[in-house]
C-alpha cells in the first residue's frame, strides 16, 4: 500500500485535508470495525462521494467489489479496468459459487455459504428450516467437496452437484443414519432445485464455464438492476456476491478489502439475508474488511428492522449527507446512529451556509461517537469522473461515443468546456 492513506476533503473553510477513515481510527482504537453505512437523499452526493472514496482507495492498493443498482458506479468501473458484471435477457449474469482453484480456499466458511445458497433454492423465505434439513444440507456440502478432491476431472459447478446429491448422496445419507422420508426429502430437495440444472430455466445462473477465481481480482462491479424485481434470482445472487467477497477476505492478505452494497440490500431484506449480512459484518471486521452499504433515506432502515438494526449496530463509519428534512424527527437521527447530542447542530447545519465555490457538497463523517463535518470539493476533471447526474453522463457518453475514445478521455474532454 501506499504510505498516504485517506481521502482528499477540505476542511469547512476550503483548506485541503486528507481524511483517513479506514486505517489510523482502528491502530489508534477509535473505531473497532471498518465497517459503515452511507446515507443521502437523492441528489445529495451519495453515489459521488462514494464514487470518490473508491478511486482514491482503489489507488492506494485496496480490493473493491460493488453490488451496484442503478449504474452508478460504471464509468469509474471503465477509468480503473474493473471487472464488469451485468445482467440482461440477451446476456445473463452467469456465476459458480461452487468454483474453487485450490482446496485450501474451500474453508469451512466457503462451505456455509454453499449451505445457504441451497437453502435460498430449497426453501422459500417463510417456510421452516429444520434441524435435521440444516445437518444434511451441510454433510451433502462436506461429501461434495470431497468427492471433489477425490475426483479432480468432475468440475465444480451447480450441475456436479445436481448429479452428486442424486446419485452419491443417497449411500451417504444412510450411512450417517438419515432416513430419506424422515430426517431430510432428497427428492423433494431436488425437485425444488432441478430449475438450476442443465438446461433448465435457470440453468446458467450457477455453472458458469468460466473458470476465474473472482475473489483475487482487484476491482468487481455486479450491475444488478435489471435483477431487482426478481423475487427468485435477486437474493442468490446477492448472497454469492457476497460470499465471493467473503472468500476474498480469507485469501487476499495485506490489502484493505471494501465491499459496497448498494440499494439491493432492501430488496433481499429479511431476516435470513440479516443475519448472514451480520456475520458477514463480523468476518470482515476479523480479516481485513470493510462492507458499507449505502441507501437513500433514514426510513428505509426504519422499515427493515432486522436488517437495519444489523447494518446500523455492526458499522462504526457513518457518512451523512444532507440531513435537514430530519429536523423535525430529531429523535430518529439520534436513536439510529446513536450519536451525541451536542453533534445535531453539526449534523443540521451541512450544506446550510452559502457557499461561493462551485462542485463543492458538504459530509458529516462520524467515526464510532465522533463527528466532524467536511466538504467535498474537487477539480472539474475529477468531477467528471465521479458525476452520477443522468445528463452529464449522458453528455459524456456521447463524446465518448463520437469520438471513439474511452470514457476516461471523454471525461476530460467533457470538463473543458462545462
Amino acid at each position: 500500500m501506499n504510505n498516504t492513506q485517506g481521502i482528499l476533503v477540505t476542511d469547512r473553510f476550503g483548506s485541503p485535508k486528507i481524511l483517513d477513515i479506514f486505517h489510523k481510527p482502528i491502530e489508534n482504537q477509535q473505531i473497532f470495525n471498518r465497517n459503515g453505512v452511507i446515507i443521502g437523499p437523492s441528489g445529495s452526493g451519495k453515489s459521488f462521494t462514494t464514487n470518490m472514496m473508491l478511486y482514491y482507495t482503489y489507488l492506494q492498493g485496496a480490493h473493491i467489489t460493488i453490488v451496484d443498482i442503478g449504474h452508478s458506479y460504471k464509468r469509474l468501473g471503465e477509468v480503473l479496468n474493473a471487472k464488469y458484471i451485468s445482467h440482461d435477457d440477451d446476456n445473463p449474469i452467469q456465476l459458480n459459487p461452487f468454483y474453487f482453484k485450490n482446496e485450501s480456499q474451500v474453508t469451512t466458511e466457503f462451505k456455509n455459504v454453499i449451505v445457504q445458497v441451497l437453502h435460498i433454492l430449497f426453501k422459500n423465505k417463510n417456510e421452516t428450516f429444520v434441524k435435521s434439513e440444516e445437518v444434511a444440507l451441510t454433510s451433502m456440502v462436506e461429501a461434495y467437496y470431497k468427492f471433489l478432491f477425490a475426483n479432480k476431472n468432475i468440475k465444480p459447478n451447480f450441475n456436479s452437484f445436481y448429479d452428486f446429491a442424486k446419485d452419491e448422496y443417497p449411500a451417504v445419507l444412510a450411512e450417517e443414519g438419515g432416513r430419506e422420508t424422515h430426517e431430510f426429502d432428497l427428492t423433494k430437495f431436488l425437485y425444488n432445485i432441478r430449475f438450476f440444472y442443465g438446461d433448465r430455466q435457470f440453468g446458467y445462473l450457477l455453472n458458469s464455464p468460466v473458470e476465474e477465481d473472482l475473489s483475487q481480482l482487484p476491482l468487481v462491479i455486479y450491475d444488478i438492476d435489471n435483477l431487482r424485481d426478481n423475487a427468485i434470482l435477486l437474493p442468490i445472487v446477492t448472497l454469492i456476491i457476497t460470499n465471493t467477497y467473503v472468500s476474498q477476505l480469507f485469501t487476499v492478505q495485506d490489502k484493505l478489502k471494501i465491499l459496497i452494497i448498494e440499494e439491493a440490500w432492501k430488496a433481499v431484506s429479511n431476516e435470513f439475508f440479516a443475519d448472514f449480512l451480520l456475520w458477514s459484518f463480523k468476518t470482515a471486521r476479523k480479516h481485513g474488511g470493510s462492507i458499507f452499504v449505502v441507501t437513500q433515506d433514514i426510513e428505509d432502515l426504519k422499515k427493515s428492522k432486522a436488517i437495519g438494526d444489523a447494518i446500523i449496530n455492526s458499522t462504526d463509519i457513518k457518512i451523512l449527507m444532507d440531513m435537514r428534512q430530519y429536523q423535525q424527527d430529531v429523535d430518529a437521527v439520534l436513536n439510529l446512529f446513536q450519536i451525541n447530542v451536542d453533534d445535531l447542530s453539526q449534523i443540521f447545519s451541512i450544506n446550510k451556509r452559502p457557499f461561493e465555490r462551485p462542485r463543492f457538497n458538504e459530509i458529516a463523517v462520524l467515526l464510532k461517537d465522533k463527528c466532524k463535518v467536511y466538504g467535498i470539493e474537487v477539480s472539474r476533471e475529477a468531477y467528471a469522473l465521479f458525476t452520477t447526474t443522468k445528463k452529464e453522463v449522458e453528455q459524456i457518453k456521447t463524446i465518448a461515443k463520437t469520438k471513439g475514445i474511452s470514457q476516461k478521455d471523454a471525461a476530460i474532454e467533457w470538463a473543458q468546456y462545462n
